[in-house]
Parts: C-alpha cells; sequence; structure tokens
C-alpha cells in the first residue's frame, strides 16, 4: 500500500523535479563563484603542484584496474605513490593549503544548509498536496519556511557530516585492506558501505521533517517525535533507503553512460523527491491520517488499499 502511494504521488509531482535542479543549478553556481573567487588567487601554485601528479587519471587506471583485473599492482603502486606526494606539495605551500581548506570547509556548510532547507520546502508541498491536494510553488515555499527550516538544516547538516564521516572512513579503510587480497572485492566491498552509509543517514531520521510539516513542531521537538516514530521500524526502512540508494546509482550511472551524461541529471533529483515523498507516506500511514494520492482519490490508512481507493467518499473533490 505504501509503495502504490508513493509511486502515485511521485508520478503527480514530477513537475517539482525541473524546479529542483534549477534550484541545485542556481545555488551550486552562487557558492563556486564565490568559492573560485576566494581560493583561485591563493591556491594557484598549490592547484599547478597537485595536477602534476596526475591523481585523477591514476586513480582512475587503478579504478579499471580493478574491475577488469589487468595490471592492478601497477596500476594501485601508481596512484598510492602520487597520494603520498601530495604531502611534498602541500608542505611547501603551507598557507595556501590552510586558506584553501578552510574556506572551501565553510561553503561546504554553507552549501548544505541551503541545500538541507530545500528538503523542508520539498516535504511541505508534498504535505499540502497530500492533505488538501493543494499546490505550492518551490521559491515560495522555500522563502516562506525559512526561519523554520534554518534550524533544522543547520542540525541536519552537521548530523550529515558525523555520519558520513564515521561511514565512509569505515568503507574507504575496510575497502583498501580487502583490496590488498582481491583488488575487485575491496572495490565492491567500499561501494556497498558508501551506499550503506547514505542509507543509515536517512534510516536514522525519516520522521524528523514530516514531524515538523505535519504537527507543526519545531526542530527539536520533531527530532524527538522521530525517534518515537521509528521505534521498530528501523531496519525495515534502513533496507528500504539502501535499495533505493542502489537502484538510483545503477540507474544514474547507465543513463549518463547512454546519455552522455545528461539524464544524470534528472536522477539525483528524481531520487531526492522520491525519498522526500516516502518519508511523508510512511508518517501519514503511521498515524492513520487519510492523504491525496492523486487530484482525484483519497487513501485511508485505517482500510486495505483496495478498500481505500475504491470507497465512493474518496472520490469527492
Amino acid at each position: 500500500m505504501i509503495n502504490k502511494s508513493i509511486n502515485s504521488i511521485f508520478s503527480s509531482k514530477m513537475g517539482l523535479i525541473y524546479k529542483m535542479i534549477l534550484f541545485l543549478l542556481i545555488l551550486a553556481v552562487v557558492v563556486g563563484i564565490i568559492g573560485f573567487a576566494i581560493v583561485a588567487p591563493v591556491s594557484k601554485d598549490l592547484r599547478a603542484g597537485i595536477t602534476e601528479l596526475g591523481l585523477g587519471q591514476k586513480f582512475g587506471k587503478y579504478f579499471v584496474a580493478s574491475i577488469t583485473g589487468e595490471d592492478v599492482e601497477a596500476a594501485r603502486e601508481a596512484f598510492v605513490e602520487a597520494v603520498n606526494k601530495i604531502d611534498d606539495v602541500m608542505s611547501t605551500w603551507t598557507g595556501a593549503v590552510v586558506g584553501s581548506v578552510i574556506t572551501i570547509v565553510i561553503l561546504a556548510l554553507i552549501f548544505s544548509i541551503f541545500y538541507f532547507m530545500s528538503h523542508y520546502t520539498i516535504s511541505d508541498i508534498v504535505k499540502n498536496f497530500m492533505s488538501s491536494n493543494s499546490d505550492y510553488g518551490f521559491g515560495a515555499n522555500y522563502i516562506a519556511n525559512a526561519k523554520k527550516s534554518i534550524l533544522f538544516s543547520v542540525y541536519y547538516t552537521f548530523y550529515s557530516v558525523v555520519i558520513y564521516a564515521v561511514g565512509f572512513s569505515i568503507a574507504v579503510a575496510l575497502g583498501i585492506l580487502i583490496s590488498k587480497w582481491i583488488s575487485i572485492l575491496g572495490t565492491f566491498v567500499t561501494i556497498l558501505l558508501a551506499l550503506a552509509t547514505l542509507a543509515l543517514r536517512r534510516s536514522l531520521t525519516p520522521f524528523w521533517i514530516p514531524a515538523m510539516v505535519t504537527l507543526e513542531l519545531n526542530a527539536n521537538q520533531a527530532f524527538v517525535k522521530n525517534f518515537e516514530q521509528l521505534k521498530g521500524r528501523f531496519w525495515k526502512t534502513f533496507g528500504a533507503y539502501f535499495m533505493i540508494f542502489l537502484v538510483f546509482t545503477i540507474l544514474f550511472i547507465v543513463s549518463s553512460i547512454v546519455t552522455v551524461g545528461v539524464a544524470g541529471l534528472f536522477i539525483f533529483p528524481a531520487m531526492w523527491l522520491y525519498m522526500q515523498i516516502r518519508d511523508m507516506v510512511s508518517f501519514y500511514y503511521i498515524n492513520n491520517m487519510k492523504y491525496y494520492i492523486d487530484e482525484q482519490t483519497v487513501v485511508d490508512p485505517k482500510k486495505l488499499y483496495r478498500d481505500a481507493i475504491l470507497d465512493e467518499e474518496n472520490f469527492k473533490l
């Protein structure tokens, strides 16, 4: 029932994907221009030294070799040697390194805060559709809810940093360790653990935003409510999100190859929208709240799906 509802609402709100792409492009361009204007002048010589190492090219050869099994050891040694030389380059330009890193970290945090604020926006738009079949614009909703969403976004940004730091570190460390024996297995372990890290971030707080937009709770109250709702549902939620990230990652890779990267631009916002809808539908379902799945149909979670959508009252607009 939940999956059918998610798919129906996703189909009804797919127009949001274009607005999300535009939002991401504007945010990336603005932050990128600011970052380049600050970092470029102070890191010119540093970037030249790093470029000479050919890190990207050597990593690419190592990645391909890990998959094909040909000249793996030589490719790995070349990549490791290039990585080890980074310290020599950076020690020559310590001031530029420190200034660039601090700037990049600050801008990354700012980008994340504005980005996660849009999670609230998407969820609020979906909530209005589900509860009253209303339609609100992305930009207007983002601005109108900025005061409510910014505190959540600050919390969520630092929460994500902690999850990523721990999860990705474990993924890379285990991947490198295993690749010493079986290279291709180490690569797959790293990828699977990275996907598990992404799934963990989502599955620990799936009801945080839904509690805010639906129950009008503040970020702190909704955080507590999230764990009340998550009790007994974590592993099921984690498994669902792991599969979502796995499927969308495959779709991203395949579509990017087939369309030379064009279709890949739609995959990320589509996944983002799908997950926000999933959180909202799950919250409504758990709390036995009726909701629209399209312009004419209302679902009652207290009934079986067939009875819920065939009930005559559910077709009244």
